[in-house]
């Protein structure tokens, strides 16, 4: 039932799991996700999250659910991670949502999707996320490589299937392929998850769950990109 509302002060979340009601960021407010160590990302839970001109996330290497009710804020958060993102500047130094580690290692950035969309639930299933519970209307975000579209933690063959049905369109977001949140899916994104093909969202002091992928393995990804586009 808590409502955070730091006004111009910064407020820091360190416990493994942090449940709010909701989270109001305005002009100089900060929050910040303490960088959490090993496999195991710390999780903020909040039922409203509002981030207006000046304020700012910084989620770190962790997560945050959104456990909506009414319509969805999947817009809304796409805006704030677009412009956290600051695309034309220098990247995640913008308002809303953040990740300095992100601005740190070029190959990391900031996923989200609906969970019925990744976990594709529906009506009353529920699944769990980074493990917090999560059901149909829940909004997905975590720190994650550039590539992973269904935040699984790892950017494999089925996120080059999402990507590929998203090729060539506009309205994209990040979980159909748009990677570089310009709000469409082309070569850019198609690089950048190819650039992480086979690895996980462990930052480089874990160890990598998955090896590196092969030649053959990036060369088909390449021919069947190819083969849609000529389609």
């Amino acid at each position: 039932t808590l409502t955070v509302a730091p006004g111009g002060a910064a407020v820091e979340f360190a416990a493994p799991v942090s449940r709010l009601d909701r989270l109001e960021l305005s002009s100089g407010g900060a929050a910040t996700v303490t960088t959490s160590v090993g496999a195991t990302p710390r999780t903020l839970i909040t039922h409203s999250l509002e981030i207006t001109a000046g304020g700012q996330l910084d989620l770190g290497n962790n997560q945050l659910i959104i456990n909506y009710d009414g319509a969805s804020p999947l817009n809304d958060i796409a805006a704030s991670i677009r412009t956290g993102f600051n695309p034309g500047g220098a990247h995640w130094q913008g308002d809303g949502i953040i990740s300095q580690l992100a601005a740190s290692n070029t190959f990391m950035g900031i996923g989200f999707a609906e969970a019925s969309d990744a976990l594709k639930l529906s009506g009353n299933a529920t699944a769990l996320f980074g493990g917090a519970a999560v059901d149909a209307t829940s909004l997905l975000v975590r720190f994650t490589r550039l590539g992973d579209a269904d935040l699984d933690g790892v950017v494999t063959f089925a996120d080059f299937q999402r990507l590929e049905r998203g090729l060539g369109q506009s309205g994209q977001t990040w979980s159909g392929g748009d990677f570089n949140y310009d709000g469409k899916v082309d070569s850019t994104d198609f690089k950048l998850l190819y650039d992480n093909f086979g690895k996980t969202a462990d930052l480089p002091a874990a160890a990598q769950s998955l090896p590196e992928p092969s030649p053959l393995t990036l060369m088909a990804l390449a021919a069947l990109l190819l083969k849609r586009r000529r389609h």
